[in-house]
């Protein structure tokens, strides 16, 4: 069901725009407080496909039109209830017949009076992962391995590291996965660094808790290696708890944060003053002194912690250093360049591949009437520019009943783009 109110606290007697899929016929209708009527007859709405509703309503009129997938498929429909306004907008099942498992998933809801709108909107969309800035941003390691340049340590067959394709939003990210339960165990990596006496360390994590309570993530800054060095700076991120703890001898709430989301993390350290300074999620989070002091730091160390889990997963990305060529304050919070693409889409559909372009491009495309069949299409040209934004130019064509034979109803449809 999905209703349109005039009301904070939903009903059907507050509802304008009244409308009923149904996934077993495969229909679409609407109700006028009387009965049911199609606006897509079954089987035409068709299950495990998404598609994309348009209602435009007028509460003068008491009366809204309506687009599937881009083609208008009803005009002047009339309201359930004569209201005055709407309010609120009802996404809901059905409790009527006897049903199996059923699932209805929803995204992209915009309205024509939110910031920025435009018709269509929620059609643009952006086609992939980022690759964040970093020394190590992992773009072109191979899915499945230990990243290049960073060894490890398994201390058992239930923990594992590697990079993997992507996840939430950013491309090509190590993840460590620690389940390991039944005793002391974890997976480490770490990166020999040259000693550095002061610098700035930032990287991206994301961490999700598991069952247990000792789902831990640990950072490290040490002198001498790895395994026996000297701990300099020991940061414990505690993914069940959601607390930042640092160690000097004992352990110290630094902060809170939110597990389940990327996190940009930044420490700056200066072993002449043997302190260093966080920041998390862009905040300043205070100024902590070494555990030990040193001359030097020469290796990181990232691990989940050697202490029984209960299956938690630690994900990084965009780890990157003030001593490297072409850093900058906080670059791994940008990503590269967007490439510039274009497709084209028939009624909300692809139809063609995406495509690279720059400068000046003119796209040819043949449209079939005959394809199209007879009422009114929208072809569109879908493209972005560098900063990631997405643009689309509309071409509205009608195929008239009347054409029997020439179902070409255009030759090559040129569609210029030019951005400056």
């Amino acid at each position: 069901m999905i209703r349109l109110h005039d009301a904070d606290a939903p009903s059907p007697s507050t509802s304008g725009p009244y409308l009923k899929v149904d996934w077993n016929s495969e229909n679409l209708q609407y109700w006028d407080d009387t009965s049911y009527y199609d606006i897509i007859a079954s089987p035409g709405f068709t299950e495990q496909t998404w598609h994309h509703l348009r209602v435009a309503f007028d509460c003068a009129t008491y009366t809204f039109d309506i687009w599937v997938d881009g083609t208008p498929v009803g005009s002047g429909l009339p309201f359930n209830y004569e209201v005055s306004s709407i309010r609120c907008i009802d996404f809901g099942t059905s409790s009527l017949g006897t049903y199996g498992n059923a699932y209805t998933y929803i995204d992209a809801v915009d309205y024509s009076w939110a910031p920025g709108y435009y018709p269509n909107r929620n059609m643009d969309y952006e086609p992939s992962p980022k690759d964040y800035l970093g020394v190590y941003s992992f773009t072109e390691d191979a899915v499945g391995t230990v990243p290049v340049g960073w060894g490890s340590l398994i201390d058992h067959a239930l923990t594992t590291v590697q990079v993997v394709e992507s996840f939430n939003g950013h491309h090509k990210v190590v993840e460590m996965y620690d389940n390991y339960s039944a005793a002391i165990g974890m997976v480490r990596i770490y990166d020999d660094l040259t000693p550095q006496t002061a610098g700035t360390v930032e990287w991206w994590s994301y961490g999700v808790d598991g069952a247990g309570t000792n789902n831990l993530f640990h950072f490290w800054l040490k002198q001498g290696g790895h395994s026996a060095g000297t701990v300099v700076v020991l940061l414990q991120f505690d993914l069940h708890n959601g607390t930042l703890r640092f160690y000097n001898g004992t352990w110290h709430d630094i902060t809170s944060f939110s597990t389940n989301q990327w996190l940009h993390n930044r420490l700056q350290f200066d072993c002449s003053t043997d302190t260093f300074r966080i920041w998390l999620a862009g905040e300043y989070k205070g100024n902590y002194t070494f555990f030990t002091d040193v001359t030097d730091v020469d290796t990181i160390t990232m691990d989940t912690g050697n202490i029984p889990s209960g299956g938690h997963s630690v994900y990084f990305d965009a780890i990157d250093y003030s001593w490297a060529p072409g850093y900058y304050p906080n670059r791994n919070m940008d990503s590269t360049p967007s490439p510039l693409i274009y497709a084209v889409f028939e009624n909300g559909t692809q139809q063609t591949a995406w495509q690279p372009w720059s400068g000046q491009v003119q796209v040819d495309y043949n449209v079939s009437g005959q394809n199209l069949g007879v009422g009114v299409h929208n072809v569109s040209l879908v493209f972005n520019d560098r900063a990631g934004q997405w643009y689309h130019d509309d071409v509205i064509i009608f195929v008239n009943t009347t054409l029997t034979v020439d179902w070409d109803i255009l030759g090559d449809l040129d569609i210029e783009i030019s951005l400056g």
